[in-house]
């Protein structure tokens, strides 16, 4: 074990010596050098978290999103994992209602996984670890449990791999983080999937459908729902009385987002501005606008890090740009 160690130490130092030091005088080690990955052909997310399934001894997986058709793939090899006795925890949530209920009752099905579910809102982690007994293995980026993440090459993802010592600071600083969540996460029950099938089933009654969005589709009408009604009279209440200023709370997959889009249908403002934290966020927000609103593609625009789009009718910003006075300035409440 001694050698073994030994050598282990003797090659992740060479392999971060090439990785992040010198690549011209340190040997490369592929399994086990820094590396990034980023879905080119031939180089799948999945590939990599296939080959370390194989060889480690334990893995722990923190991932927002799964779909069914990922989990179909990943099955066959935990139950291959399960002959070795090898165990493996997954930590999931309930983020944006993405993960279907049936996802999670087909996780109950795989003996050799512990399935809990974050209490944190917005836990939107990408995590996938792997014990492979002397040394550990994380693979961490923005690629969830998905096929258009790891398999279909659809999305362009960047996924880091490293791996450490189980001595290494960022090993203890991994699994304390993982542990620690862990620790605070509800378990996968039988009880809590009826629950959560349940409040899933009434959010989507209740919701408009969240198709993706493309201007050249034959779009259907979109109409409030209960809840979308109810709020939109308070609102307009609210500025009959002259209030500048509203807050509406209301649960996630509710239609938040489309109650924006009729309000801002009904009072016909010269300009609009949408501020998210995410710029995903934004873009999902765009598409459920323009299906409420219309218009032309040129009414609106993005004021991101990236992006500068300040004279659109409509303007989706992320309130990280729009924090800085600089950025705040180029827009007048009064325009």
């Amino acid at each position: 074990m001694t050698d073994l160690l030994s050598n282990h130490q003797e090659s992740l130092t060479a392999a971060i010596m090439h990785g992040l030091v010198d690549q011209g005088s340190y040997p490369k080690a592929p399994s086990l050098g820094p590396q990034l990955i980023s879905n080119r052909a031939g180089d799948q997310i999945w590939d990599h978290l296939r080959e370390e399934l194989r060889s480690c001894q334990g893995f722990a997986f923190t991932v927002a999103f799964i779909t069914d058709a990922m989990l179909s793939n990943l099955k066959p090899l935990l139950k291959n994992l399960a002959t070795k006795g090898i165990r493996g925890r997954l930590l999931t949530a309930t983020y944006l209602g993405f993960n279907q209920p049936k996802v999670f009752a087909e996780l109950m099905k795989i003996p050799n996984l512990e399935v809990r579910i974050a209490k944190a809102s917005g836990f939107h982690q990408k995590g996938y670890l792997f014990d492979h007994g002397d040394y550990q293995t994380a693979i961490v980026g923005s690629a969830n449990l998905t096929v258009n993440a790891m398999l279909a090459n659809r999305n362009q993802e960047w996924c880091f791999q490293i791996s450490s010592l189980n001595e290494g600071a960022l090993v203890d600083q991994v699994s304390t983080q993982v542990a620690e969540q862990w620790k605070s996460a509800t378990k996968l029950t039988t009880s809590w999937l009826v629950e959560y099938t349940e409040a899933y089933q009434e959010a989507k009654r209740q919701a408009p459908v969240m198709e993706d969005f493309h201007p050249t589709q034959t779009l259907a009408v979109v109409v409030p729902n209960a809840m979308q009604k109810e709020a939109l009279k308070e609102i307009a209440y609210l500025r009959e009385s002259e209030s500048d200023r509203g807050l509406v709370i209301s649960a996630t997959g509710t239609g938040k987002t489309y109650l924006g889009a009729f309000d801002v249908q009904a009072v016909q403002p010269k300009r609009m501005l949408f501020l998210a934290h995410r710029e995903q966020i934004l873009k999902k927000a765009r598409q459920s606008f323009q299906r409420v609103l219309g218009g032309q593609e040129s009414e609106y625009g993005f004021y991101t890090g990236n992006e500068r789009e300040k004279g659109a009718k409509y303007t989706f910003a992320t309130i990280q740009t729009l924090s800085q006075d600089e950025h705040l300035k180029e827009f007048d409440p009064n325009a």
